[in-house]
């Protein structure tokens, strides 16, 4: 499954014994002893680096000898937990450890492949193509050995079909796309990501950490007083709700007790989290403090993971 996209999970054990058999029946009966152990080891190997990027930061994987900032690239990719990218994740990890593939190129690599996904969720990209986009990229790897592996998955990513946005494309598609729409599950990742990328770049501790609205869905009467009393037109405070400028995160708290924003910002700052401090020096939270925050914070997510040198959206379409 991870190296073959024409082999399915359903067929994956009769095609692995069928090969197999099939690779020792072509060697000499004193060297299909030998053969089939180094196989097996082989399987052993890719089995304890599938767990690897399953937990990329566990001690049980120190003895692999990777470097802290490729560990922590593969827990970024981890955390935000798209499975089409797991075999080339374990093609990356592999490579690594078989000292075919610098660790500076790895970390590039993954950080490439998680800035691709960050910018299609932005931009409200669907998900149901990536499968069929991303598994047949370690065999095309393959075929480019001796090429820096994070140029050769730009060149392809970049090509017409993978959809990746340009900033451009995101930041237009940001003003109105609803993240809980495009990536229900990695909205919290995104805001602990902008939250480490406020602050001095140290992982969040996501422990009692949720993401919540800071205008509340549906509006409370509090608030619904409060921006009438702004002269705020109702419609036009909804249409911005949605968006990531509207997203914070908070701590040990429920976003039913969200009666007020006086109340509530006092609520978030008691979290000690940078995406509040702007919170603190408003008297109100109106749709454009939505639309500021919705500019914003991307522009620190794209300057962070940035796409190719040609950033002019070419193949991307939806």
């Amino acid at each position: 499954v991870a190296w073959d996209p024409t082999v399915t999970r359903q067929d994956l054990f009769s095609a692995f014994e069928r090969r197999f058999r099939s690779a020792l029946g072509h060697l000499s009966t004193n060297r299909r002893r030998e053969a089939a152990l180094d196989t097996l080891a082989e399987i052993h190997a890719d089995h304890v680096l599938f767990l690897f990027t399953r937990e990329p930061l566990s001690p049980e994987f120190d003895a692999l000898g990777f470097d802290p900032d490729l560990r922590r690239s593969f827990e970024r990719l981890r955390r935000w937990g798209s499975e089409p990218t797991t075999p080339l994740a374990l093609w990356i990890a592999k490579h690594v450890w078989l000292g075919e593939v610098s660790q500076l190129d790895a970390t590039t690599s993954v950080d490439t492949l998680l800035g691709y996904l960050l910018r299609r969720a932005l931009a409200g990209i669907p998900t149901n193509l990536l499968n069929r986009l991303l598994t047949p990229i370690p065999s095309r790897l393959a075929q480019s050995a001796g090429s820096d592996v994070h140029r050769t998955i730009k060149s392809i990513l970049v090509q017409k079909g993978y959809y990746w946005p340009s900033d451009r494309d995101v930041l237009n598609a940001v003003l109105t796309q609803s993240l809980f729409i495009s990536a229900k599950r990695q909205v919290p990742f995104i805001l602990e990501l902008l939250e480490e990328l406020m602050g001095d770049g140290q992982a969040v501790d996501s422990e009692f950490i949720s993401a919540v609205h800071v205008m509340p869905q549906p509006l409370s009467v509090g608030w619904l007083q409060d921006l009438r009393d702004a002269g705020v037109d109702i419609d036009d405070a909804l249409s911005a709700s949605e968006t990531l400028g509207n997203l914070t995160l908070a701590r040990g708290v429920n976003e039913s007790e969200n009666d007020n924003f006086f109340t509530w910002r006092r609520r978030l700052a008691g979290a000690g989290l940078r995406l509040n401090d702007s919170l603190s020096d408003l008297d109100r939270f109106l749709p454009q403090d939505t639309r500021a925050g919705t500019r914003h914070f991307p522009e620190l997510l794209l300057r962070r993971f940035p796409k190719a040198a040609d950033d002019s959206g070419v193949g991307y379409a939806v």
